[in-house]
């Protein structure tokens, strides 16, 4: 009897082992350029939000997380291609890449996601050559997202991204019950590509030094707020609840210059993804 139990012991192990190594991982790319003189403030708030966020999704999802940090001094072009370059993406796997740094684009540029301003490099990345870089390693699940101004700018030389006299407020916390369900059907269930970006082509982003700007607050309180309230969640919903958003905030600061974020949302949802 006694050696039945143990051999049952074993197998249960075994079989949890092998959930351990079979788990999906979900590869988390924030960069902010924090050592900016006027928003290395803001840009820090705004990673701090998003690494808390995701850490909360992965405890929801059980999806093991896959943090990389590049802040401050570390916010080089090369870095950053080498940590996509180094991303061990398996067929089940989600990639969030966040930026939150200058952007800008020129006049000549035909796709509308703006060039990304890397400061201690003097120079601009597109973000889409990002974005093609992790589409090509098959993330079943990408979200790429640049909180960045798109404005019109001569060759590489940025405008500044403005910044708000009022802070934006925080977004409130999400108490444990069906919206941890709903975090499973975002992130579990769907799969394809999102893209986005603070606003379109010859818009600026705005923000406040204090609370970070408006896209990621709008965005992290939208995904928050939807997976409290939505029966049948999807990202679709998440993301017009952030436009919404967006268009509220600016209004109520006052802001005379339109900010409309933009999307390319090429997803599905698959309940029968979720095994965990």
């Amino acid at each position: 009897m006694i050696l039945k139990y143990v051999k049952l012991m074993i197998i249960c192990l075994l079989t949890l082992v092998a959930q351990d190594v079979n788990a999906a991982t979900m590869h988390a790319v924030l960069i902010g350029d924090t050592s900016d003189a006027k928003l290395g403030t803001a840009m820090g708030k705004n990673l701090d939000r998003m690494e808390k966020e995701l850490k909360h999704v992965s405890h929801v999802t059980k999806l093991e997380l896959d943090l990389i940090l590049i802040r401050g001094y570390q916010t080089h072009m090369i870095n950053i291609a080498q940590q996509i370059q180094r991303l061990n993406v398996a067929k089940d796997d989600v990639v969030v890449i966040y930026f939150s740094m200058h952007g800008y684009r020129t006049r000549y540029k035909t796709n509308p996601w703006p060039n990304l301003f890397f400061g201690h490099d003097s120079a601009g990345v597109d973000m889409d050559n990002f974005n093609k870089a992790i589409e090509k390693k098959e993330p079943r699940l990408l979200l790429a997202m640049a909180d960045s101004c798109n404005n019109y700018a001569e060759g590489y030389i940025p405008t500044f991204m403005p910044l708000m006299a009022e802070p934006l407020d925080d977004p409130k916390p999400v108490p444990a019950g069906r919206e941890n369900a709903n975090y499973r059907k975002l992130f579990l269930e769907h799969s394809g590509t999102m893209i986005v970006s603070a606003s379109q082509p010859g818009q600026f982003a705005w923000g406040s030094r204090n609370m970070g700007t408006i896209l990621t607050s709008v965005f992290l309180e939208s995904l928050q707020t939807t997976v409290k309230n939505e029966d049948d969640i999807n990202w679709y919903d998440v993301f017009a609840h952030v436009s919404m958003g967006v268009e509220r905030t600016v209004k109520m600061y006052g802001i005379n210059e339109p900010q409309v974020p933009q999307y390319h949302l090429d997803i599905v949802r698959n309940p029968q993804l979720t095994s965990r």
